[in-house]
């Protein structure tokens, strides 16, 4: 079971994914200096470089991050959107590295004089905010000798990796600890033909460094201290130990100007068919349903309303349905209902803090054997 043992991860529960590199000036699309033809990628926007021939070096000349303002960017994070903790990409698949890097001039400060994560550094700093980086350990298109194009699909072991790994990967994460002394979790990201025994260096060459850095579960051969899902998948049932759903806002991680499926702040469209229904099933319930059956109801012990500043109360309460209502009604649904409340619940109870959804699971199972099933 992965256990972080570091108790800020426990308790931060959302964090902020800020993927930004010289893809994000491309948007989605190539255009042919040569000949203008325009092609747009048909893969996430920062895998770019990977399906398309790009002069892709040449792009740090256009990189002019002049409206980045990591302080307002990190205040707003912390006291608006409740954010916990927030990573930035140091380096992508792309080998750009948006710090101070003395290992590879592939840069930002070489490119435009500014260094971002610095900036962020200083803004977490100041607010009290966790940060941590994401850095590709294995896929590296700017080097030869790291994982790229012709290994994209592949798991097998490439022989010059170890060329990259010791003189560009483990150098430029000890620069990254060394230099942005508050880097509290280090997101890695598709260890490729990485062997367990280079999973295990990798984790040993960082916990060498800083000790208390956490490590994401894609490091690879479950050398992570938690586990990281799939991108945008969410279990049905959370998973024992410390884990995370990385998800994006709409279909990509980098910037495309061509995707607008947006995942909507407010959920699904709000249509007066829908509305309708839902008032006539109400209806119903209040005149009562007389069900031939048992039937469980169960809800939090409290609601909250929601608001559009962050509130801790949103992690034991439910902020979408009145528990009072749940509970009135619940006998109008026939004449076998058994009521219960789950302290500190939130709306889905099973998706709450451990302590009620161990209760939760305690209160169906016994209502279970109870009725016989």
């Amino acid at each position: 079971m992965a256990d972080t043992k570091q108790q800020w991860y426990k308790d931060a529960k959302y964090g902020l994914f800020i993927h930004w590199g010289l893809y994000s000036i491309l948007a989605g699309e190539w255009k042919d200096p040569k000949t203008g033809e325009v092609t747009k990628t048909d893969r996430i926007a920062e895998w770019i470089e990977n399906n398309l021939n790009i002069d892709y070096r040449k792009l740090k000349d256009e990189f002019h991050p002049d409206k980045f303002d990591a302080d307002m960017f990190v205040k707003r994070a912390k006291e608006q959107w409740g954010v916990k903790y927030i990573v930035l990409t140091s380096k992508h698949h792309e080998g750009f590295a948006m710090y101070d890097s003395k290992v590879s001039d592939f840069n930002v400060v070489k490119a435009a004089g500014r260094d971002i994560l610095r900036e962020l550094s200083d803004a977490c700093k100041k607010y009290d905010m966790t940060m941590g980086i994401y850095y590709s350990q294995a896929q590296d298109w700017d080097d030869d000798n790291a994982y790229k194009k012709d290994y994209e699909d592949k798991n097998e072991w490439k022989p010059e990796f170890r060329i990259y790994f010791d003189e560009k990967c483990k150098p430029q994460l000890k620069e990254l600890l060394e230099n942005y002394d508050n880097i509290s979790l280090i997101w890695f990201d598709t260890p490729m033909g990485m062997t367990a025994d280079e999973a295990q260096e990798l984790r040993d060459w960082v916990k060498g460094i800083k000790p208390d850095c956490i490590i994401s579960g894609r490091i690879g051969h479950q050398k992570g201290d938690y586990m990281t899902t799939g991108d945008n998948f969410i279990p049905r049932l959370p998973y024992d130990g410390d884990w995370e759903v990385p998800a994006t806002v709409n279909d990509t991680w980098g910037y495309n100007k061509y995707d607008t499926n947006w995942k909507m702040i407010n959920g699904h469209p709000k249509k007066a068919s829908w509305i309708k229904a839902i008032q006539e099933g109400q209806r119903k319930v209040r005149k009562g349903l007389h069900l031939d059956c048992p039937v469980l109801v169960m809800s939090s012990d409290k609601s909250y309303p929601e608001t559009k500043e962050w509130h801790n109360e949103y992690l034991s309460s439910d902020i979408v349905l009145d528990v009072h209502d749940i509970q009135k009604y619940a006998p109008k649904l026939g004449e076998y209902v058994t009521r219960d409340t789950i302290p500190n619940g939130i709306h889905d109870l099973i998706l709450s803090e451990k302590e009620s959804r161990d209760h939760t699971y305690r209160t169906v199972f016994d209502w279970m054997n109870r009725k016989g099933f």
